[in-house]
């Protein structure tokens, strides 16, 4: 967080420890998915850090397994028009 803030400017963020999840499931199974989540802004958009506390099973873990940071759009600016950036 300390990189977006000094290098790209983002924030505030406003933290949810322990975010509260019901019914997790995965493929139908009960699942866990423990993280804390720090929402805030960026060059104009919102963004989403999660830290991840636990995962459950073991196919979740893997989902979320891999280098990190990983950047993932979520939001697409409804007023852009297509092809233009």
């Amino acid at each position: 967080m300390n990189r977006l803030v000094d290098q790209l400017g983002a924030g505030p963020f406003f933290l949810i420890e322990n975010v509260p999840l019901e019914n997790v499931r995965s493929r139908g199974e009960p699942a866990e998915f423990a993280h804390n989540s720090a929402f805030g802004s960026c060059e104009g958009s919102a963004i989403e850090l999660i830290e991840v506390i636990s995962l459950a099973p073991e196919r979740v873990e893997r989902g979320f397994s891999g280098p990190r940071p990983r950047i993932q759009p979520r939001h697409r600016d409804p007023c852009r028009q297509s092809g233009t950036p």
